[in-house]
């Protein structure tokens, strides 16, 4: 009997994270570019060719695995980006754990939520599929938000960004598919100043951030 009970909790708890990483939403958002939403998880799909129009900047130096005249890009599909959502929100508890984000900022897998994610894929030099996730949260109270002090900035959605500091509010991560690990997590630094603890926490929660025009590709698959 409490075999039976245990199965069909273990069961019930694999559905809901299925259902928590499946996408109920998908629209293009520009010709390079296709926002998504699950129901615990919103991002924007980068296209293959899509890089950053920043003269000498390649995009491609921002993954670990890739090497030149091996790697290829591709466009992650609605169903590699809810395998991906899986395995980070099975596996970034257990691996951030082992990072010291003490004084970073919070915690992110247990706001994982109320990040939003940029997706690109790339394959490895073992021809394995990558997909990178480039993720921020907004930083500012909801007090800021009442009093209009800070408008959502929703730029994240059609470029790809670049934040110089800002703690665990901003960090990147690639997803094995084929291996179903993570793995290159990093979480941006802090730019402290001479201010008080308080007036720090309210002032430094405008990072030096820059956003690219990037090329235009196509848009994400279902298959």
């Amino acid at each position: 009997m409490n075999n039976v009970v245990c199965l069909a909790i273990l069961s019930l708890c694999l559905l809901c994270s299925c259902l928590g990483a499946r996408i109920v939403s998908s629209a293009d958002v520009s010709p390079f570019a296709t926002y998504v939403e699950g129901s615990n998880f919103e991002g924007v799909v980068f296209s293959e060719t899509y890089n950053p129009f920043t003269g000498n900047y390649n995009i491609n130096q921002e993954f670990r695995q890739y090497k030149e005249g091996v790697s290829r890009r591709f466009t992650p599909t609605v169903t590699q980006i809810e395998l991906a959502e899986r395995i980070l929100q099975k596996e970034l508890r257990h691996y951030s754990r082992r990072k010291n984000l003490r004084g970073l900022g919070p915690v992110i897998h247990t706001r994982l939520p109320k990040y939003h994610r940029q997706y690109l894929g790339y394959t490895s030099a073992q021809n394995e599929d990558i997909v990178f996730i480039n993720a921020g949260r907004d930083q500012y109270t909801l007090l800021d938000r009442l009093q209009n002090l800070h408008p959502r900035n929703t730029t994240w959605k059609y470029d790809y960004q670049i934040v110089m500091d800002g703690g665990s509010y901003y960090w990147r991560v690639e997803v094995n598919l084929t291996t179903g690990k993570l793995s290159g997590f990093g979480v941006n630094g802090v730019a402290f100043s001479h201010r008080t603890t308080h007036d720090r926490r309210r002032t430094s929660a405008a990072p030096n951030t820059k956003y690219f025009m990037p090329l235009p590709v196509a848009s994400i698959s279902r298959s």
